[in-house]
């Protein structure tokens, strides 16, 4: 799942590259792995369908 969502995010324009943070090495692998998974236009049509965005508060 890690690897969709990072996926996901790296498509988004202008994206240059996602924080992520991990503490155990098989963990940093899986997201690794995500720079090799490629969105087409309908799985993030199809990912954006269910996403709700959240207004910004504070800062």
């Amino acid at each position: 799942m890690s690897q969709v969502s990072l996926a996901w995010v790296m498509a988004k324009e202008p994206v240059a590259a996602p924080i992520v943070g991990t503490t155990k090495l098989e963990n940093l692998m899986d997201v690794i792995k995500s720079v090799e998974v490629k969105l087409d236009e309908e799985e993030i049509k199809y990912l954006e369908e269910i996403y709700t965005s959240k207004p910004i508060i504070g800062h």
